[in-house]
């Protein structure tokens, strides 16, 4: 029989499952249908703010419940990708110790950089072919017409407008974050955000990149040497994101629960053995032990099993 403790961490897993799958709701509602109202910039504030409580309550669970979705397809992508966005940047810009007005506008932008082409986005991840002439179009100019949109719908932050307008821009390779107009450092952290999780995700047309490949080039981004908004990344998610699958050198498949003190060191649960039989139940694993490091990353195939996502992030908190 749980302990109580054990008890309260399930509850509490429980309640940011059925949280953050309501704000899900939301977000989807706000972007497949924005309303020409005062009212709909605001619902967006609230969104935000609701998704910075919870992630400073439980900043690796809220983590590793977008992630794990973010590698697999999920329904209602564009309004997934905007809350992994969010949280991914509020994360990072927190590392970078930029204040909270800038992260709540920083959030604004990632959750709504895309309001102009949500349908597109959605019917893209679906899609076999090529992409064709006008939705190309559409996709170059969407930076544009989502800040066109936004003004529409009465957003009058200058910071959550240019992080919009920039989101697709890449720096100058001589600049450096600390030199850029407060505009311009949003917009960069943003694109680098976008870019790392979009390649996470599955289309049909292909798979989603490895965790770690996908990283290494969000922390290198487009100049092959890491900077500040790269090291901010790796701080913020770890050498395996949460929600993430991983191969341990004893030859266990694990899930990352949290990061850990090292970048490479994060807290694991396994949930295959090395002979690929299910552990019931899963087991706490120290990364840090030569014999139980993360080796690398495991493919999703490897590892098609139910997941009880409420027992992992109780185990989660049991952890050291």
């Amino acid at each position: 029989m749980d302990s109580e403790a054990e008890l309260g961490s399930k509850q509490r897993a429980a309640e940011l499952i059925g949280a953050l799958s309501r704000l899900h709701g939301i977000a989807t509602l706000l972007l497949t249908a924005p309303a020409d109202d005062a009212l709909w910039s605001e619902r967006v504030r609230a969104l935000a703010q609701k998704l910075g409580e919870l992630q400073l309550g439980e900043p690796d669970a809220v983590l590793y419940l977008l992630y794990y979705a973010a590698v697999r397809k999920v329904e209602r992508y564009s309004s997934h990708h905007a809350l992994v966005c969010a949280a991914t940047a509020a994360a990072c810009a927190q590392q970078l110790g930029w204040d909270e007005a800038d992260i709540r506008s920083l959030a604004c932008a990632a959750l709504t950089m895309n309001v102009s082409i949500t349908a597109l986005q959605d019917e893209l991840v679906y899609r076999e072919r090529t992409l064709t002439l006008d939705q190309r179009l559409a996709i170059e100019r969407h930076p544009a017409q989502s800040v066109e949109l936004l003004t529409t719908l009465g957003v009058t932050d200058s910071l959550w407008l240019q992080a919009v307008e920039l989101h697709h821009v890449d720096p100058p390779v001589e600049s450096k974050l600390e030199d850029m107009a407060p505009g311009q450092r949003l917009g960069a952290l943003l694109r680098r955000v976008d870019v790392l999780t979009a390649k996470l995700s599955p289309r049909n047309a292909r798979k989603g990149m490895a965790p770690t490949l996908a990283l290494r080039d969000a922390y290198l981004g487009g100049r092959g040497t890491a900077d500040a908004i790269g090291l901010a990344i790796i701080r913020a998610l770890g050498a395996y994101p949460p929600g993430s699958l991983v191969t341990l050198t004893n030859g266990e498949i694990a899930i990352v629960l949290r990061r850990g003190e090292r970048a490479n060191g994060p807290v694991v649960a396994s949930l295959l053995g090395p002979d690929k039989a299910v552990l019931v139940p899963p087991a706490l694993r120290d990364s840090t032990d030569s014999l139980l490091q993360v080796k690398g990353p495991a493919r999703i195939e490897d590892a098609r099993l139910p997941i009880d996502h409420v027992r992992l992030l109780a185990l989660a908190a049991t952890a050291v």
